[in-house]
């Protein structure tokens, strides 16, 4: 291999990208979106893994999202949890999350599953541009689950400052 073909720095990030950052309406997290997976084309993210995408998520991004999404081999499905830990675990993010309300609407328990997939996993930044529940929280998840939440701009300003 010579060096143009060699990458001169791995990042030490693992990084979660929640499914609502496959098709940010903004601008400037469109754009940063694309440059989260040129990095990854690059092998300059350690991991990005992407949260579960349901068909219907699926079906509405843009056409060339969509492909990208399609032959993607590294989207979990959240709905794998199956022991009585990672159920109380699950319960525990619930209430972190929504602790004023007793039922859960579809979005929020997977807005619930997808913080349980990115602790599960290790994740270092958790991208979404979710601001009704999980980027409201981001201070109390960074304290509690020790990783941060942010935006697709603010991860690419944090990884272009390393590299």
């Amino acid at each position: 291999m010579d060096n143009e073909e060699r990458v001169p720095y791995r990042l030490l990030y693992a990084i979660f990208l929640d499914s609502c950052a496959f098709y940010p309406s903004q601008k400037d997290q469109k754009l940063a979106r694309n440059k989260l997976w040129e990095f990854e084309d690059k092998g300059l993210i350690k991991t990005m893994e992407k949260a579960e995408a349901t068909n219907e998520e699926i079906e509405r991004a843009p056409k060339e999202l969509r492909k990208r999404i399609e032959r993607e081999s590294r989207i979990i499905n959240c709905d794998s949890i199956e022991t009585r830990e990672d159920r109380e675990a699950l319960s525990e993010i619930e209430k972190l999350l929504f602790s004023n309300k007793q039922k859960l609407a579809d979005n929020e328990k997977r807005d619930a599953r997808n913080i349980f997939c990115a602790k599960k996993m290790g994740c270092d930044l958790f991208v979404t541009v979710d601001n009704c529940h999980i980027l409201k929280r981001a201070e109390i998840i960074k304290e509690k689950f020790r990783f941060r939440v942010v935006m697709p701009t603010q991860c690419v300003k944090i990884i272009s400052e390393e590299l």
